[in-house]
């Protein structure tokens, strides 16, 4: 399965193609746009690229046909395998559109090494002896060119080795485009909807490098604050638990139901599972949640005694190195796809609205509503693989995200935050709990890809 991407121009809507007008029309909107896009890659175009594009395009049908591939019209939509940033730089107001392969009928498309201008180039110094050059793939022919010779992208990205900067899907068929364009026409009105339907206050936190952190600040890792007569938090075998987050909410925007003072710890032990116990995930003994109502100047400053956090191996296992200072600003959360109550709030939603609920307009309000690379308090959780609480009524009684702390790339090692492969945590709480100030019956949960 490939993720195929459309790139268009915003303002005049995806999959319009100059192919299916009349020639002397398509180049005279070539030309019209040389004068009021001038930035466009389009106004950069020959007068004599129509006329290229439908023999090109003759030839791709012919070629495919002979494949046995199926023709249901007569010039194909445009698309390429993954993502292919540059080709952005096409449009003054650039936009996407991903759609999986298996969607379509794979024998309806088919594929070129490289764009189909230059592929079947009558220029010499494209001629060369690859073995991609003058070729139309079918779906699985393609599939031992790219085992071959692997993605354009990854090995041209810069047009510097050759023609061939990406792989074209040429798409020979309108019905599964045409629920996509409809899902785009919906979008803008259901995102409205969703968001003013669903969005609830939450705090987004930035996470960064600091000299300056103090001891009672929020943040993740490093050393947490406790008063001096506060046992350090251990597990039941007595090994010590590493400080995962704490939360200062005097330093934090405020929150409906939440602390406005006091400091909120979390603790995970360094292991495999970092503390979680997928079979009991609101047991707090390899994970504690802890939180300090009053803020004492007498507090525990020397942990010189605590033994090491490494359990399992030399290095511990422990989604990031270091600490980490926390800074927050108030932000409305929509609800994320990945939490199990959007299914049926978008059905819902739609419905109420006079929309039809697709799939294809679900896929596209997904890409909204998640919000990658995010850590925050409260809004909605989103998860790498699925909502544990769907399938578990006992689960559903914790409905407040707590904390979420999701993965954080960088290309330095040692300043990512990494949960397994891309990974995100989350800690949910029951509202009325988080009212009272009881943290001792927590959900935790992490999952990656």
């Amino acid at each position: 399965m490939y993720q195929l991407y459309h790139y268009y121009d915003s303002t005049i809507g995806a999959f319009v193609n100059l192919s299916d007008i009349p020639i002397d029309e398509a180049s005279a909107i070539l030309a019209a746009t040389k004068e009021t896009k001038p930035n466009a890659q389009c106004a950069t175009r020959s007068p004599e690229y129509m006329q290229r594009r439908h023999e090109i395009e003759e030839i791709l049908r012919t070629e495919f046909a002979k494949k046995g591939g199926l023709i249901r019209r007569k010039s194909p939509h445009y698309m390429v395998i993954g993502s292919i940033p540059w080709l952005s730089t096409w449009f003054e107001n650039s936009a996407h559109i991903e759609i999986p392969s298996f969607k379509f009928d794979v024998n309806t498309i088919s594929f070129t090494y490289g764009d189909a201008f230059p592929v079947f180039s009558k220029s010499k110094h494209q001629m060369d002896d690859k073995e991609y050059r003058r070729q139309v793939y079918t779906y699985k022919e393609i599939q031992a060119i790219i085992e071959k010779y692997g993605y354009p992208q990854n090995w041209n990205d810069d047009g510097t080795h050759g023609p061939e900067r990406y792989i074209e899907a040429h798409i020979w068929c309108d019905d599964v485009i045409n629920m996509y364009k409809q899902a785009l026409k919906d979008l803008p009105k259901m995102k409205a909807i969703f968001t003013k339907e669903t969005a609830i206050p939450s705090i987004a936190l930035t996470a960064e490098r600091s000299e300056d952190i103090a001891i009672t600040d929020s943040k993740l890792g490093g050393n947490p604050y406790l008063p001096k007569t506060f046992t350090y938090p251990t597990c039941s075998k007595g090994h010590p638990l590493k400080l995962l987050a704490q939360l200062n909410f005097a330093q934090l925007p405020k929150l409906p139901d939440f602390p406005g003072r006091g400091i909120l710890q979390i603790y995970a032990l360094v292991e495999d599972d970092i503390g979680m116990n997928y079979d009991h995930p609101t047991k707090q003994d390899t994970f504690k949640v802890i939180y300090h109502g009053d803020i004492s100047q007498d507090h525990m400053m020397d942990f010189s005694e605590i033994p090491s956090f490494t359990i399992h191996s030399p290095e511990g296992w422990f989604p990031f190195e270091g600490e980490f200072q926390l800074k927050g600003s108030l932000k409305d959360c929509p609800m994320t796809s990945s939490t199990y109550e959007f299914e049926n709030t978008f059905t819902r939603l739609c419905t109420e609205n006079n929309v039809s609920p697709t799939d294809e307009l679900k896929e596209l309000l997904w890409g909204y509503a998640i919000d990658w690379n995010q850590h925050r308090i409260s809004g909605y959780p989103h998860f790498a693989q699925f909502d544990r609480r769907g399938d578990n009524e006992s689960l559903k009684k914790y409905d407040t995200l707590l904390l979420q702390i999701d993965t954080q790339p960088n290309d330095i090692r040692e300043d990512e935050i990494m949960w397994g492969d891309c990974g995100v945590a989350n800690f949910l709480i029951n509202r009325e709990d988080l009212k009272n100030l009881n943290f001792q019956d927590i959900m935790y949960t992490w999952d990656c890809h």
